[in-house]
Formats: C-alpha cells, structure tokens, sequence
C-alpha cells in the first residue's frame, strides 16, 4: 500500500503542548508515522508561539488538479447548533472546492442532529465509518470528513493508540495528489562538521584521523541505538493496538498490560527526545536546566516552633543551626575516663613500638 498513498493526513486532540518533551513525542511520532499534513487541536499555544510546532516532518503539498479546502475544527462541547449552522454556510461558499475536513466534535455523531445535516448540505462523508462500517473504537468523537468525490482517493483510515495523548491519532491515506518525492538525507555523515569545528592547526595528520574515528564510532553508536529504540516502538505500539482491541472486552487484566505498554512507549519516546536533542543548545536542553535548578531549589523549611519560613536568610540560619546540634556532642567530657579508655599497659605499648619500628626498616 506505502506506494500507491500519495498524501497521508492525521488528527490529532494533543491536549496541551506547551511541555517541550511532549511536543517532541507528538513531533517525532507524527514523523515515524510518515505524516504529511497533520490537524492538531488544543495545543494550548498563542498565536505567537504557534512556531514551536515547526518541525522537520513539516512539509508542503501543491496539487495541479484543483482547490482542496483543509479544516481543522474544534467544536464546542455543550450543544451549540449555531456553530455547525455556522460551520456548514462557510463551506457552502467554497465554491464546489473538494474538502478534508478533520476534528474533535466533542460528542457520539448523531444521524439526526444538526451534524448530519452539515455532511448532507457538503457532500461529506464520515470516511472511517465507510471503511469499518462495524468496528468499535475509542475515539469516535474524533471524524476525518471527506467530500464525496474524493471519497475513492482513500486508501486507507486508521486510529491510532492512545499513548501520548488521552484522545488517539486519527489516519487517512489517499491517492493521485502530486507531490514531488524528495530524496533522503544521509543521516551519517558527519565528517564535513568535524571538519569545521576541528581545525587542523599544528596537530598531525595521524592524532587528527584518530580523534575523526572516535567521533564517528561514537556517531554510529548512537544511530544503532536510536534505530533499535525505534523498532521497540513499533513493536510496542502494534502490541498496544491489540490490547486496546481486548480491552474493549473489559478486562483488568488487559487494561493493566495497556498502562504498562503505554509506560515502556513514553518511555521510549522520551529517551529518543534526548538522543536527538538533548546535547544541542535549544529549548529542552533550557528545560532540563531548569529542572535541575528548580530540584536545587528550597522554596521553604520548618523552623522549630512548627511555623514555615521562606526567607532565604532564616532557611539558612535553620540549616546551620540544625547540623551544628546533629554533629555536636551533647554530653560532658569526662577527663578520667578518657584517659583511662585511651591508656594501655606496658607490654602492649612495647608490641606496638617494636611493630612499627620493623615497617619502618622494611619501608
């Protein structure tokens, strides 16, 4: 099928992506799924910082054939007719341009309410539905809606698992949309900024050449590791649809596989973030540092009266004053019996001198 699917397009409820490691799951899995165009909802991100959703899966898509009108629509959850009315009016005016709309209607489709009537009035049509007329899965508040002319351009749809998000990814695939291929990266070499960050200078050629393979042992390393990591990842999230397959069953059993699943994938995916981004200057390299220094972090102690300080100066003087009273002694010397536990006899005295005087002769 991978080569007859000329566009592949996901919808996706995030639930919040202002945390930098989540929005490198959601980044990185929507790029290990090969997507093309993704709809993403509540991202939770202003206007101005809607730029951190740039990513190197990030691509453009011309078509030659006609006008095709992409929504990514988040509906209201309480019942507001007016905004599908609203909705419908707007596509009514595109003029006959072909339309994929995606998104989070916040409720079970219902033939006979107004949400109907906006795929009657459009010509759409509810695409995974068509294709899986008796499947049963969790999100289905979650819709791709195509125009009916495009509907035998689909090639496949598909949901995803619930792993990063509480609401899973929503797949479809379709055909015959242009789209130049581009030709991959060779992901290995970096020799050439080797090159320009280890100027030659006065070192050898050979010490050169030696510290140029280390460097690339090290890379390879971390490729290997990387692409096994990936393969657990696929093979953890074709484990999960499974589960989440039996789970449908209600099973406590399957559900506590699920939630162990999920926690090896999350796991996964974060140590993929860090391989990839972690050594580099930039936004999760900051909020690793900010961890760290917010661990390090005393925002307040208990003073001995049982009241909590938060000065800087009084959480100091608590410190001082507690390990001075834990490595202080709290009872009296008492002179005679530290001579007496410290005295030895004569012989032993003699014992101890003639040992150390036959090391020092042997040293």
């Amino acid at each position: 099928m991978e080569g007859t699917i000329d566009l592949k397009l996901a919808s996706w409820n995030v639930k919040g992506l202002n945390n930098v490691v989540k929005r490198k799951k959601i980044s990185t899995y929507l790029k290990s799924s090969k997507v093309d165009t993704a709809y993403v909802r509540e991202t939770h991100l202003t206007k101005s910082e809607a730029i951190k959703l740039k990513g190197s899966w990030i691509g453009k898509v011309f078509s030659s054939t006609g006008t095709i009108i992409l929504c990514n629509i988040y509906a209201p959850n309480s019942d507001r007719p007016d905004f599908f009315h609203n909705l419908s009016q707007i596509l009514l005016d595109s003029d006959g341009a072909q339309i994929i709309m995606a998104g989070d209607f916040n409720e079970i489709w219902d033939r006979d309410l107004d949400r109907s009537q906006l795929c009657s009035d459009n010509g759409l049509r509810d695409i995974w539905r068509l294709m899986h007329p008796d499947s049963r899965d969790y999100t289905r508040i979650d819709y791709f809606l195509i125009s009916e002319t495009i509907v035998n351009n689909s090639v496949d749809s598909s949901i995803g698992n619930i792993a990063i998000s509480d609401h899973a990814p929503f797949f479809l695939c379709v055909k015959k949309i242009s789209q130049t291929p581009k030709s991959r990266r060779w992901r290995l070499n970096e020799i050439q900024f080797f090159k320009e960050s280890n100027k030659m200078g006065d070192t050898s050629l050979s010490t050169w050449w030696d510290a140029l393979k280390a460097y690339l042992r090290g890379t390879i390393i971390l490729y290997a590791a990387l692409k096994k990591n990936n393969e657990k990842v696929t093979s953890l999230e074709a484990e999960l649809k499974v589960l989440e397959s039996l789970h449908q069953t209600k099973s406590r059993t399957t559900l506590n596989k699920i939630v162990n699943v999920k926690y090896n994938l999350n796991t996964l995916y974060t140590i993929n973030a860090y391989w990839e981004m972690g050594e580099k200057p930039g936004r999760l390299l900051a909020y690793r540092l900010k961890q760290l220094n917010s661990m390090n972090h005393i925002p307040g102690v208990r003073q001995s009266g049982g009241t909590v300080t938060m000065s800087s100066q009084q959480i100091n003087d608590r410190f001082r004053t507690f390990y001075n009273n834990l490595y202080s002694s709290q009872g009296k010397l008492d002179d005679q019996k530290f001579e007496t536990f410290l005295d030895i006899n004569t012989y032993t005295k003699c014992c101890l001198v003639h040992c150390f005087a036959k090391r020092g002769s042997e040293t």
